[in-house]
């Protein structure tokens, strides 16, 4: 859903996505952590997936993963 979310410039509520897998799973898998964090970074709110990111055991820094942060902050004008 996240994807598909993404790659249709939909916003997603992340807050309301994790509230409900926290009902079903005890903790978010990776992937759908990575894609919460890229969701975010596309979305323009950089600094909501810097926290998410570091939330509990925090992230294995990747390509991919620092790939969603250069785009969060190109969409931000910010490249410096």
């Amino acid at each position: 859903m996240l994807d598909a979310f993404t790659f249709q410039n939909i916003d997603a509520n992340i807050n309301q996505v994790r509230e409900a897998m926290s009902e079903h799973c005890s903790e978010i898998a990776y992937g759908t952590k990575n894609s919460m964090v890229k969701h975010l970074c596309w979305q323009g709110k950089v600094e909501e997936a810097w926290e998410l990111q570091k939330e509990g055991r925090g992230m294995v820094w990747s390509e991919n993963l620092a790939s969603h942060f250069v785009q969060g902050y190109a969409r931000l004008g910010r490249m410096d």
